[in-house]
């Protein structure tokens, strides 16, 4: 398998090395990394440099799984993962956030029982560098796996249930 991984700091005052570390491990362990993408910036951007790479690598063929330290490295705004997750769903390339156990693995249907991938990839780039994704690319179980993923760490966080007047 053709790994890539991606690591976004905020700031330059964020040592990326744990993650890096732990990300070529994990390709190691998946097969070959074939590209490392580490950007500082806003994750609250979805026209990261880094992050069009990534897109564009999927869209080409020239990657089958990204692996990201932690959801909130590929993106802040839950929109923006999603709808990024399922342009590399849409490309046949599986998602991985290592140290929080989620796995996208592509459920795309294949038009050419012969290929190992889709044939036709419905993501692009538009002349202004933003992405796009054809809608309903996804699948309803890409949905379910990034509410859960987004929702497991809510158990940790005391809620007061009490009703207030």
């Amino acid at each position: 398998m053709r790994c890539l991984t991606y690591h976004r700091c905020s700031t330059n005052d964020q040592d990326p090395q744990l993650a890096r570390e732990e990300l070529r491990a994990a390709a190691s362990r998946l097969g070959e990394l074939v590209e490392e993408i580490e950007e500082t910036g806003s994750g609250a951007r979805n026209d990261r440099p880094g992050l069009r790479r990534v897109l564009e690598l999927a869209r080409t063929g020239k990657i089958d799984c990204v692996l990201v330290w932690k959801l909130d490295r590929w993106g802040r705004s839950s929109l923006d993962v999603r709808t990024n997750i399922r342009a590399l769903e849409s490309c046949g390339v599986r998602f991985i956030a290592i140290s929080q156990g989620l796995d996208v693995r592509c459920r795309w249907p294949k038009l050419d029982p012969t290929a190992d991938r889709p044939t036709s990839c419905p993501i692009g780039v538009a002349d202004d560098g933003s992405s796009w994704t054809a809608p309903g690319a996804a699948t309803a179980a890409v949905s379910a796996e990034i509410h859960r993923a987004s929702t497991d760490r809510a158990s940790e966080f005391p809620r007061d249930v009490t009703a207030r007047s």
